[in-house]
């Protein structure tokens, strides 16, 4: 909702090692942030399928806040 500027954002891409968790399952990722206007708009769409009725959507999918789509991609182990 914040953009590049939240809370969220700023932690996640500063936690060196973010996870996912699922069903009591813990998932290592890496959040790459999304810079292909393609792939943020298929993003967009994609949340407006899952939440298009919530009254929140139009605070989450400002233009402002688009430059803050990330991608989560499974951690690689080194």
């Amino acid at each position: 909702v914040r953009g590049v500027g939240g809370r969220w954002y700023r932690e996640v891409r500063a936690d060196a090692a973010p996870a996912v968790i699922a069903e009591g399952q813990r998932y290592p990722v890496r959040a790459v942030p999304v810079q292909d206007d393609s792939e943020v708009g298929q993003v967009t769409q994609a949340y407006l399928r899952k939440y298009g009725g919530s009254r929140w959507v139009s605070g989450v999918l400002k233009p402002e806040t688009l430059p803050a789509t990330l991608r989560l991609e499974p951690a690689t182990s080194v």
